[in-house]
C-alpha cells in the first residue's frame, strides 16, 4: 500500500487503463471485480478494509505480479527493470 498509494485509501491514478487505478493497492476495476467476487466480498473498490483482505487473498494465490513495479522494488530495491 505504501508503494502503490502512499497509504492513501482514496488514491486515484487516472492514467491507468479504463477508469484508472483506485485505493490503497491501486486496483483496476476489472481486477477488483474478479478478485473480490472470488472472495465473496461485495464492498466498493475504495473500501480500504476490503482492499487489504482482497490483497492478502491475492498474495496467498501468488498474484504479486499484479503489482509489478512494487514487486520489483521489494525484490531489488529499485523501480527500474533489472
Amino acid at each position: 500500500a505504501s508503494c502503490e498509494s502512499g497509504m492513501n485509501d482514496k488514491a486515484h491514478n487516472p492514467n491507468d487503463p479504463g477508469t484508472g487505478a483506485h485505493g490503497l493497492f491501486q486496483y483496476l476495476q476489472p481486477t477488483w471485480n474478479k478478485w473480490s467476487k472470488e472472495l465473496g466480498i461485495k464492498a466498493p473498490i475504495y473500501d480500504w478494509r476490503s482492499q487489504i483482505e482482497v490483497t492478502a487473498y491475492a498474495l496467498s494465490k501468488g498474484r504479486q505480479k499484479a503489482w509489478l513495479n512494487c514487486d520489483r522494488y521489494i525484490r531489488t530495491g529499485t523501480f527500474k527493470p533489472s
